[in-house]
């Protein structure tokens, strides 16, 4: 389902450009369009993946817990606590993933409007000897865009161990 609400809202997208005016296809940068195609509507996908844990994850916390409480009594509300913990963590790195994942976003489609300026006024740049200067410009959100990157994967990593073995804990 959610790749079908992808695909619908790429065309959508996609037919609400075609009928906008050259004005306005000016005000709106390559990079912004590209980047609202790739990165936004990936979050269909993600969210709905994600949708069913809503009410699936308070249903098994509370059959663990009878479970649990009729093994272990009252030292089950310590597995409790612990889960309570890992999910308040899990909150916060989630938080901090979409915190990198907009500065990244942002990053990128500065480095996509740049190429696409240079090569609008490629005879300016060319007659300026600007090629290096330009050069520099894309490569330094690339390696922002990078470090970010790096970062996002490395919270990812940690909640998705802290995930997997939460229930192990």
């Amino acid at each position: 389902i959610g790749m079908q609400m992808r695909i619908a809202m790429f065309s959508l997208i996609y037919k609400k450009t075609l009928k906008l005016s050259s004005r306005v296809l000016d005000k709106i940068s390559i990079g912004q369009l590209v980047s609202l195609l790739s990165n936004n509507l990936n979050k269909f996908d993600e969210g709905l993946a994600l949708a069913h844990f809503v009410w699936i994850a308070p249903l098994q916390v509370t059959l663990l817990m009878g479970l649990l409480w009729d093994l272990l009594q009252a030292s089950a509300f310590c597995g409790l606590a612990f889960l309570i913990v890992v999910a308040l963590v899990q909150a916060g790195l989630g938080r901090m993933m979409m915190k990198y994942r907009d500065q990244r976003a942002g990053k990128i489609s500065e480095r996509l409007v740049i190429p696409s300026e240079m090569i609008e006024n490629i005879p300016s740049v060319k007659a300026s000897c600007w090629g290096r200067t330009i050069q520099q410009m894309v490569e330094n959100p690339k390696t922002t865009e990078l470090k970010l990157t790096r970062k996002a994967a490395y919270v990812r990593y940690f909640n998705s161990s802290a995930f997997f073995f939460s229930g192990f804990f």
